[in-house]
């Protein structure tokens, strides 16, 4: 898909929490670490607080859904399953191109949970 078109989800606030994002927290701290969680997180709630002010000036109510556009999560995803499919086809060692492989399916995993579809494969196969 071109790198412009958003991908569309929408939440539901509960005590001003996001419900989706929470789904994909013990995969991202399983695979990815602390760190890419934080910054998930806080991409995920920025964009949440723009639409939803974007909702209340137009509306001039609070809403009960509100549509999220994923762009820079998706891109930031994107980006690191790219660099592990090129990590793979340059590691030497078989640890080196599992360890590869763990990144993507965790990256992957985090996709699918937030964004619901993975990166689709390339000519390698990953």
């Amino acid at each position: 898909p071109p790198e412009n078109k958003e991908v569309k989800t929408s939440i539901k606030k509960v005590k001003g929490t996001v419900l989706n994002f929470s789904i994909s927290k013990q995969v991202i701290l399983n695979h990815t670490g602390e760190e890419v969680y934080k910054f998930l997180k806080s991409k995920f709630l920025e964009d949440y607080k723009k639409r939803k002010e974007e909702i209340i000036k137009r509306e001039k109510s609070k809403p009960d859904r509100i549509p999220i556009t994923s762009i820079s999560i998706k891109k930031y995803l994107d980006k690191y399953i790219r660099y592990w499919r090129g990590q793979h086809s340059r590691m030497k060692t078989e640890s080196g191109k599992s360890m590869a492989i763990h990144y993507i399916d965790a990256y992957q995993s985090v996709r699918v949970s937030i964004l619901g579809k993975l990166l689709p494969e390339e000519k390698n196969g990953l």
